[in-house]
């Protein structure tokens, strides 16, 4: 009886270790066929950082893509450029410490992006993003996530190995504190997006357009930080390359900066900044790019301080 009883264990053993070694070799094929389980929202978290919302969604649901600014006309939502997808999604919305600034964050967050192979979509800051408390209250439907329209950074991204996508919303508040809300978003079927954004059209229609996510950090503004950060690299990678259809022409490229300093340190820094941005976006085969900075001395109208940099194509 007792050897009976031991040859069972030893036939429990090796039945369980066959099929331990099967479903290794399920998980470890799934692998290799790139079947791998999508990134959490949590491990783009900014150190420190306080989880104050999560979202999981169980079945299909619609997902909208924002593509552009969001703005308001006739008290309805204006949106240009948006896709509705049927996607499964992780949302996490974040509380920053207290002691990180927006341009940490911002940084922080599209270096992890890049580092996990996300490409961007669409991108931009301050009031080149429209009006905070419509991205608070009918895009994210998160009422934290209102603050000053001149404080707000957004980012969309693809990941077209993993069939992923990625949107990204930071704001700082008025009261100071800095929120983060991130989705990962998992598509039925990845859509397939224009690589071209139609600036060279829009410069020979209109004469001149506006650069967004372009703007110097305050770091740079500081004289902290000398160069271009990686996103604004990447921001002005394929605008140099469509600016090659306007071979031949001159496009200033004009910075417009507000803030606190004298009008002739504003100047200076518009002018150092758009020098930047032109060495930047020139390439062979390209258009004669010159940078013109004006600090404070062009507003506009319904921006009164309202920092930005454009391209003009003069007629």
């Amino acid at each position: 009886m007792r050897q009976d009883g031991q040859k069972g264990v030893r036939r429990f053993a090796l039945h369980w270790l066959i099929g331990s070694l099967i479903l290794m070799s399920f998980v470890l094929h799934a692998q290799e066929a790139g079947e791998v389980q999508s990134p959490s929202p949590s491990e783009f978290a900014f150190p420190g950082s306080t989880l104050v919302h999560s979202h999981r969604s169980g079945d299909v649901e619609t997902y909208k893509l924002v593509l552009s600014p969001v703005e308001s006309a006739a008290r309805e939502l204006q949106i240009d450029k948006f896709l509705r997808l049927p996607a499964r999604f992780a949302r996490e919305t974040w509380e920053m410490p207290r002691n990180a600034t927006l341009d940490e964050v911002q940084s922080y967050l599209q270096r992890r992006f890049k580092e996990r192979g996300f490409t961007t979509l669409f991108n931009c800051s301050g009031r080149d993003c429209g009006r905070s408390n419509l991205w608070a209250n009918y895009i994210w439907q998160l009422r934290v996530l209102y603050g000053p329209n001149t404080s707000q950074f957004y980012l969309a991204m693809q990941h077209e190995a993993k069939r992923l996508l990625a949107t990204l919303y930071v704001v700082e508040r008025g009261n100071r504190r800095i929120y983060a809300s991130l989705d990962i978003v998992e598509p039925v079927d990845m859509p397939q997006f224009e690589t071209v954004s139609g600036i060279a059209s829009e410069l020979r229609e209109s004469g001149h357009v506006r650069l967004a996510g372009t703007l110097p950090s305050s770091a740079w503004l500081r004289g902290l930080d000398l160069e271009l950060n990686e996103a604004i690299r990447e921001t002005l990678a394929p605008v140099a390359e469509e600016l090659r259809l306007l071979s031949g022409e001159r496009i200033y490229v004009v910075c417009h900066l507000y803030g606190p300093d004298s009008t002739e340190a504003q100047l200076d820094a518009s002018h150092r900044w758009a020098s930047l941005l032109a060495a930047e976006l020139t390439i062979e085969g390209g258009p004669e790019l010159v940078a013109f900075g004006v600090g404070p001395l062009s507003p506009l109208a319904d921006e009164v301080g309202a920092s930005r940099v454009e391209l003009v194509l003069p007629d």
